[in-house]
Order: C-alpha cells, then sequence, then structure tokens
C-alpha cells in the first residue's frame, strides 16, 4: 500500500501535466484576457472607481485556467486550419462564469483570501462583489455576441448559448445538490457522481465542446469532444476531493479536510463509510465530525488509507480519464489532440503499482 506521501507525489506529479499540458494555451489565454480587462469596465468617470479594480480584482487573479485552455485546445483539434483563434470568446465566456462564481463563493463562505490575495469581498464588501459577479455574467453575452466578426452562423451562435446557459445552470443545481447531500449522512457513489456531473463536469464538457464548435467541428465530433470534458472533469473534481483529504501546503499548497470543513461531499470519506465494518465506520465518523476539537488530521488519513479509500479515488478517477482518451481517437492525430491526451493521466499511478 502505498504512503500519504507517494499519494501527495501522485496529485503532484499529476498536476504537473496537466500545467505542462495547458500551459502553452494558458499563456495565450491570459496575454487575451489582460488585454480585455485593462480597459475600463464602465460607462462614467463615479462608477468607473468601483467597477473597474472589483471586475479585474475578479478575472486577473491567476488561476489555473483551465476551462478557457480547454476550448482553445478542442478549437485548434479540430479546426482544418489547426488554428484556436476562433475559441477565444468563448474561453473567456467559461472563464467569466468561473470567476464570477469564486467572488460568489467568497461571499457566502465569509473567505477574506483567495490565491493569497484578499477577495474581492474583502476589498470591496458584498454589495460590490455581488454587483461585480453580476457584471461578469451579463459580459458571457457580449462575448458570445462577437462571433458577429467571425461569421459564424446565427445556428451556431444559439447552440454556444443554450451550452453556456445548461452547463451554468447544472453548476448551480450541483451546488445546491451538494448542499443537500451535506445533510445527509447516507451519500452513496452513485450521489456523488451525480453531483460533481452537474457541479463540475457538465462546465468542463460544454467547454470542450463549444471550443469545437468554434473551430468548425461536426455534430460527430462536437459530441466526441464534450464527452472528453465530461469525464476529465470528473477526473478533476475527484483529484481535488483526493487533495482535500492528503493535500499539504509542503506538497500541494492546499491545507487537508478544507472542503470537508463545509460537508461537502467527498469520495473518500464515501468509500470510507459504505465499504468498513460497522465498528471502523463508526470510528471514521467520530474523528471527522468532532466538533469540540480540531481533527487529528494524521490519524484520520492514516485510517482512510489502511481502508483503501484514497487508493480506490485515484483508481476511479483514473478510469474516467480513460474514457477521455477513448473519445479522442474518433479525431485526426495533431499537436492539440496529443496535449489533450496528456492532459488525462495520472503519470504516477502505475509507478506504485496501481491500474
Amino acid at each position: 500500500m502505498a504512503s500519504i506521501l507517494e499519494w501527495n507525489t501522485v496529485i503532484k506529479e499529476s498536476n504537473n501535466v496537466m500545467n505542462e499540458s495547458i500551459s502553452k494555451y494558458k499563456h495565450i489565454f491570459e496575454e487575451f484576457l489582460e488585454q480585455e480587462y485593462r480597459k475600463s469596465r464602465a460607462s462614467n468617470a463615479l462608477t468607473d472607481k468601483i467597477l473597474t479594480p472589483a471586475v479585474r480584482g475578479a478575472v486577473l487573479r491567476g488561476g489555473k485556467r483551465i476551462r478557457p485552455a480547454l476550448a482553445l485546445m478542442s478549437c485548434e483539434a479540430v479546426s482544418s486550419t489547426g488554428s484556436y483563434l476562433p475559441a477565444l470568446p468563448v474561453a473567456l465566456a467559461f472563464e467569466l462564469a468561473h470567476c464570477a462564481s469564486l467572488v460568489q463563493d467568497d461571499i457566502f463562505d465569509n473567505a477574506a483570501i483567495r490565491r493569497n490575495q484578499p477577495t474581492v469581498y474583502q476589498s470591496f464588501g458584498a454589495v460590490k462583489a455581488v454587483l461585480s459577479s453580476d457584471y461578469l455574467l451579463f459580459d458571457i453575452f457580449r462575448a458570445v455576441a462577437s462571433y458577429e466578426h467571425f461569421k459564424v452562423s446565427k445556428t451556431k451562435i444559439i447552440r454556444m448559448i443554450s451550452y453556456i446557459c445548461d452547463s451554468a445552470q447544472s453548476t448551480i443545481e450541483g451546488e445546491l445538490m451538494d448542499v443537500a447531500l451535506s445533510q445527509n449522512s447516507e451519500v452513496s457513489e452513485k450521489d456523488y457522481i451525480n453531483m460533481i456531473g452537474l457541479k463540475t463536469a457538465k462546465l468542463f464538457g460544454a467547454s470542450t465542446a463549444l471550443g469545437a464548435l468554434a473551430g468548425g467541428a461536426s455534430r460527430r465530433e462536437d459530441d466526441l469532444m464534450h464527452e472528453y470534458g465530461y469525464n476529465v472533469g470528473l477526473a478533476f473534481q475527484i483529484m481535488d476531493d483526493v487533495l482535500d483529504i492528503i493535500g499539504n501546503i509542503a506538497t500541494t499548497g492546499k491545507m487537508p479536510f478544507k472542503d470537508l470543513e463545509n460537508n461537502s461531499s467527498n469520495i473518500v470519506i464515501i468509500h470510507a463509510l459504505t465499504t468498513t465494518d460497522p465498528l471502523k465506520r463508526s470510528m471514521v465518523r467520530s474523528m471527522l465530525w468532532r466538533k469540540s476539537i480540531p481533527p487529528d488530521v494524521e490519524t484520520i488519513m492514516n485510517v482512510l488509507n489502511e481502508l483503501g479509500s484514497i487508493e480506490y479515488a485515484l483508481s476511479l478517477a483514473a478510469k474516467f480519464n480513460e474514457k477521455a482518451r477513448k473519445s479522442l481517437h474518433g479525431l485526426a492525430a495533431s499537436p492539440a489532440r496529443d496535449a489533450l491526451e496528456r492532459l488525462s493521466y495520472l503519470p504516477a499511478l502505475s509507478a506504485i503499482g496501481q491500474p
């Protein structure tokens, strides 16, 4: 059985592969974003003093940029010219939706810091933070409307808007489902997969599908790219949930059990509670949900590892990534397709004897 340190290495190496795979497209998108959001975002000097800094604070603070990168990569993978340019507006649309949701999350969580910087909520207060997130959401329509300059058909633009609306509504539904499951002591793996499918994977699937659509994909190619993004999104969320259990600042930049403090569902915990005997199940529950004193993090990690729950979660992520790669088999070979394939691997998993 792998140690916690070895599992942390798996996560870290997987993140490195992801970052290497998207680095070119992340850089392209961040340059585009910088150009777009260094401009004034208001119609008069009075509101500009408030709105422009708040919007910039939400959009230009960095991050993985994985959704816009996926859109650009998918576009390039299917485009007859091998260009990512037609996907820049949809890449922007998905990043705006993501940034707006983070602003709202920080309000809900009363969070002061995000990515080592004061949150928009902390810097400007709740009212201005809500209004700036609203502004970003409406700016999505401006981004899609720019397809007028790309001579994209009205039918495609309508389909783009439909994809964006569907994935955004699914994300909200997934967040609500997460809240509902947090009040349920008997959460199944099926419940969890349904929840992260709505909360995370639908947005990934829409990013890759819309990137492909912008690149001139056929309906079959568009469906394949949606399937790819959806499965990568499931794997991404599972990996993030494993990171919440075993992460530490030194190796992953994230402290353990941060999400569990908010009672969010986690596949590692679900596996432990549904597959072990009643005595160990009671012990795990007791360690996790003691409110009077901080949990013994190291002990909980070791118990979950001994139960095979960390291994199970990573193996589940690997299965979804394998499904994603199969979707790429229907595309012509290209550097962008190769990058999409690399992004779907857990490189260190086989090295420590895992599937």
